[in-house]
């Protein structure tokens, strides 16, 4: 049986939620998504405001590679020091 990832992400907490479903369930949970909340959207996954005040998304995508793939590209790890271009 083919399954398809949601993420649940708080950006406060860095908690992260991950759930395997049927392509089924997954059609209907991202169905009922409002367009008003698409943050990021390539062709394998969509990331949507759940809750703005409190930071939550969720990350509808085909395999968890794509989930982590949407989910570097629209996040910022403070963790990862990003490299300085400053001219010598």
């Amino acid at each position: 049986m083919i399954k398809r990832i949601r993420i649940f992400y708080h950006r406060e907490t860095n908690l992260i939620q991950g759930f395997k479903l049927s392509v089924r369930e997954w059609v209907r949970f991202k169905v009922h998504e409002d367009l008003n909340d698409l943050v990021y959207k390539d062709d394998f996954s969509a990331i949507y405001h759940r809750n703005r005040e409190k930071g939550v998304y969720v990350v509808y995508a085909h395999t968890h590679r794509d989930a982590q793939r949407a989910m570097r590209k629209h996040f910022k790890n403070p963790l990862i020091q990003e490299p300085s271009y400053e001219q010598v």
